[in-house]
């Protein structure tokens, strides 16, 4: 079983915004009701009034818990199954369709309303989907159909990660962990303010992770490290209107996987393969809200299909 700790250093300037992690918990009933929530209908409506069943993931409830990447924070939502199937592959969905990575894709998976599942196959790689989780304002999870509003990978429900905005994340901090299997994790971020009413964050985060070992204690070979760093841009300046730009670049410098595979003409037989994934990508997104509101984006994946992205695809 793989054991980690983590040791949390934060420093924070002397004109940074402070956020109060407990808020929720200083609220009455009657203001926990009207929280607004975005998911369900696209626009800001209160928790009580949204017709789905809505779960709200906090920041709180993930500084608590401890956890160190995205998919795993998504293991305190009710009624989420979230499995492991090796060092860098993850089984995240619900109402008992997860049975492999293809059947677990009928949950749509969002980051600041940006689609993050891949093209090739409709689904979601969690090795690349991720960022600091200090940055999470809330996660909204609708579970149940929500294709009408969002299509077809809405079938089975929808994660809406939603970050902070970086008048939210000013100062400096810096986040270390380190385990038995997921062996070490740093990241860094500083926030600082713009001209006139604009701020913007800076980000970088690094994980190192292990290999998982087979039924006869053999390694299995998929070790995999990530690099990954990003900013955003929040401007409100201008009057009844916000402009928030946001991109982010990551590689894996290892991504180790083992395959077994045929043996040409040779019967029930098959040879252990082994190599290095080249696996990197990077996305910008530019949204204006208010009077005249637009949004864009840009997402680069590049990706090599290797035997291993083709084994995860298949789980």
């Amino acid at each position: 079983m793989a054991l980690g700790c983590s040791l949390l250093l934060t420093a924070v300037n002397a004109a940074a915004v402070a956020v109060d992690a407990g808020a929720l918990a200083q609220m009455s009933l009657e203001e926990l009701m009207n929280v607004e929530v975005t998911s369900v209908a696209g626009i800001g409506q209160s928790r009580f009034s949204s017709p789905a069943a809505l779960f709200v993931l906090t920041a709180d409830d993930i500084r608590r818990a401890g956890h160190r990447n995205l998919a795993e924070a998504l293991r305190l939502v009710p009624g989420m199954y979230v499995a492991r199937v090796n060092s860098s592959s993850w089984l995240v969905g619900g109402r008992g369709l997860t049975g492999s990575s293809l059947t677990a894709t009928r949950f749509l998976v969002l980051i600041d309303g940006r689609v993050v599942h891949d093209p090739l196959l409709s689904g979601t790689f969690w090795d690349v989907t991720d960022l600091p989780l200090s940055d999470i304002e809330r996660i909204e999870v609708i579970r149940g159909p929500g294709a009408t509003l969002w299509g077809v990978n809405a079938m089975n429900g929808v994660i809406n990660v939603i970050t902070l905005s970086a008048h939210d994340s000013q100062g400096a901090r810096v986040e270390i962990g380190g385990g038995n299997f997921d062996q070490s994790d740093v990241t860094a971020r500083y926030g600082g303010a713009g001209p006139g009413n604009s701020a913007y964050r800076i980000w970088a985060k690094y994980a190192q992770h292990g290999d998982t070992e087979l039924a006869d204690g053999a390694s299995a070979v998929d070790q995999w490290a990530s690099a990954r760093t990003g900013f955003r841009f929040d401007d409100r300046s201008a009057e009844n209107r916000t402009l928030m730009i946001e991109g982010d670049l990551y590689t894996h410098p290892r991504a180790r996987y083992s395959l077994f595979r045929p043996v040409p003409n040779a019967h029930l037989s098959s040879e252990r393969v082994t190599g290095n994934d080249t696996i990197s990508g990077s996305h910008l997104l530019a949204r204006i809200t208010g009077d005249g509101a637009l949004d864009a984006a840009l997402v680069c994946r590049p990706m090599s299909i290797t035997p291993s992205a083709r084994q995860r695809a298949s789980g």
